[in-house]
């Protein structure tokens, strides 16, 4: 199955669904629960500074606050012991008060003989369980030093550590001992399974979920990868994530932006044909994933690839990274362009999102476009101008009653002045529009508007009521034309558009309710200002 449409990286976006069938492919492998994993501790505080050792430990505790990162599984304190044996017996405590001797989470008792001088001693202990940001105490003490057989712990003088203190003799707050913390993800966070997992036969990529905001995130390859999709990963049972993604399905375009330039058009290709190269992964402690696509001017096209537009790679450094938060139910895509040509061309970037919300009966059957206006089941154009860019509803949304109620939408955040107006065409217009973009590809059509790839003209046959023109039929489409303007050589541009996700929605109130509160969530991104041509 492919879909011929505007085409870009291969990105993958899904929710979860309670209910429905994803179509015949019972035959495929699914993931097992068991197959979703967490990252393993890693360290979120390390607080190694020292210029001075706090005496020997021989009456009062050492006690040192920490905010926490994660469940906590791991402590390193940095002891001394004056190069000798000393054989007292000390113990520590990790405790989350104060107030009550008595009352701790973890104890470890220990002899100062274990100790090495100037070396890291490591508390292991099962996994404690905690929120970001509540405060823990770490303790040591010993019962029975005394001078000349006891050790003592190295410290800073230095606020180096700004979320806890030292709490010790004359110690006051800016002081801290030397230690290390270390936490696995909390339960809330994302987790990932690999595609390995899936088939034995696939590589090692991995994909990110939430279990909190129900939605995850992966990529792969065009050509092998869409089909595998396709064949494989929409066989998840339904009870589990999938069943809404984008395949690569992007345009890019540039040229002169010149009427006396005898050459105005530069490039177009769909963006799945590049040689991308990928970065991603998790960070913050497993609450934050980052999936990275970057295509360097030198790299060409992909040699597994077919349709490379007209054949000419673009002139231009592309950086696509998208955001993806443990808590949040939006994922913002960061688009960025460097004009690599020699002289100044004007970009346009058109994101055109897929869904395959099927039940098997036929390709996206009972799947609906929905605006902040409501319903509305023909090809249409919601410009964004200034009057409309700050309501924030500018925003178009593909939603299915069954499996699930899922519901996707793609929102222009008003700090991103390049993005001009969403879309939605169906294989009408798709048919005529492949009819201009492939006119130099082997399939041999033959452009009816010569200058179909200029901003103006790239939906002229969309707005139009009709029968043809009903939206209600097996393909559906929605995009978003964003413009970079004109780029001068060497000039670099970013714009963010941001994808909105969620499942189990009451009703279409309820669906448009949800949409707003999610939006009025996102935060405002920092974009310079430029101006953009008519």
């Amino acid at each position: 199955m492919k879909k011929y449409a505007l085409i870009f990286f291969c990105f993958i976006l899904l929710v979860g669904c309670s209910g429905g069938s994803a179509g015949d492919n019972s035959s495929a492998s699914s993931p097992d629960e068991t197959n979703w994993s967490l990252p393993p501790s890693t360290m979120t505080i390390d607080q190694s500074s020292f210029d001075h050792h706090l005496g020997e430990l021989i009456d009062e505790p050492v006690i040192q606050s920490f905010e926490s990162d994660g469940n906590i599984t791991m402590v390193d304190v940095l002891f001394a012991t004056w190069d000798r044996i000393n054989d007292c017996s000390l113990v520590f405590y990790l405790r989350d008060n104060l107030q009550d001797n008595e009352d701790y989470l973890v104890k470890h008792d220990f002899n100062a003989s274990e100790l090495r001088s100037n070396n890291w001693y490591r508390f292991s202990f099962s996994p404690v369980r905690s929120e970001k940001g509540n405060t823990y105490y770490v303790v040591i003490k010993s019962e029975n030093a005394s001078p000349g057989n006891a050790v003592t712990i190295w410290a800073s003088s230095e606020n180096d550590y700004g979320n806890g203190r030292l709490y010790y003799k004359t110690a006051d707050e800016t002081n801290d001992i030397a230690f290390r913390v270390f936490t696995e993800p909390a339960e809330d966070s994302i987790e990932y399974t690999t595609w390995l997992d899936i088939t034995p036969d696939y590589w090692d990529r991995k994909i990110y979920r939430s279990r909190y905001s129900n939605i995850s995130m992966s990529f792969g390859d065009r050509g092998i990868m869409e089909g595998f999709f396709y064949e494989h990963f929409l066989t998840y049972p339904v009870e589990k994530m999938y069943d809404y993604f984008c395949i690569p399905d992007d345009l890019i375009i540039s040229y002169t932006n010149d009427p006396s330039d005898g050459e105005p058009f530069d490039s177009w290709v769909r963006a799945y044909s590049l040689l991308w190269t990928v970065d991603h992964g998790l960070y913050n402690n497993a609450m934050d994933a980052f999936l990275t696509y970057r295509y360097h001017v030198d790299a060409g096209f992909n040699p597994l690839a077919y349709t490379k537009g007209n054949g000419i790679p673009p002139r231009a450094d592309i950086e696509v990274t998208h955001e993806m938060n443990y808590s949040n139910s939006y994922i913002p895509m960061r688009i960025k362009i460097r004009n690599r040509h020699d002289r100044a061309l004007r970009y346009l970037y058109v994101f055109q999102d897929g869904a395959y919300m099927t039940q098997g009966e036929a390709n996206q059957m009972d799947v609906h476009q929905y605006w902040d206006d409501g319903e509305y089941e023909y090809s249409r154009v919601w410009y964004i101008d200034d009057l409309n860019r700050n309501n924030k509803n500018n925003w178009v949304a593909m939603y299915n009653d069954r499996n699930g109620k899922m519901c996707a939408a793609t929102y222009a955040p008003p700090e991103s002045k390049g993005i001009r107006y969403h879309a939605t065409w169906n294989q009408t217009w798709m048919e005529i529009n492949n009819s201009l973009a492939r006119s130099v590809d082997p399939f041999g059509y033959q452009p009816i508007q010569p200058d179909w790839y200029k901003f103006e003209n790239l939906l002229a046959n969309v707005d139009a009521l009709s029968s043809g023109s009903r939206y209600d039929n097996n393909w559906k489409w929605h995009g978003t034309i964003i413009d970079f303007g004109v780029l001068q050589p060497g000039e670099e541009r970013e714009q963010v558009i941001v994808k909105i996700l969620f499942t189990g929605y009451l009703d279409r109130a309820d669906m448009h309710a949800r949409i707003s509160n999610i939006i009025q969530q996102i935060p405002k991104f920092d974009l310079p200002e430029f101006s953009l041509p008519d």
